[in-house]
């Protein structure tokens, strides 16, 4: 494992993409490095989305609502 923890970080440690270039690409390699589930496939009508990249969500800043994204969320992963 630390021989492929080395490889990873040498890997993206020199990327220089854009983050909309390159999250994704960094994100499933992490989870196959961590050994953990890679995000769920959306479907046309916005299901599984407990785990996914591009969730969307409706974000309210003084008073005012617009639409977002959450670059890759999974339900309950950091706060409840």
């Amino acid at each position: 494992m630390v021989v492929q923890v080395e490889d990873f970080i040498d890997r993206w440690l020199g990327s220089g993409g854009s983050e909309m270039a390159t999250a994704q690409s960094f994100a499933i390699e992490l989870t196959e490095l961590l050994g953990v589930d890679r995000p769920n496939v959306s479907d046309k009508d916005g299901d599984f989305l407990d785990y996914r990249f591009e969730r969307p969500v409706t974000l309210t800043h003084t008073g005012r609502k617009r639409n977002g994204r959450i670059d890759l969320y999974k339900k309950g992963s950091l706060y409840p």
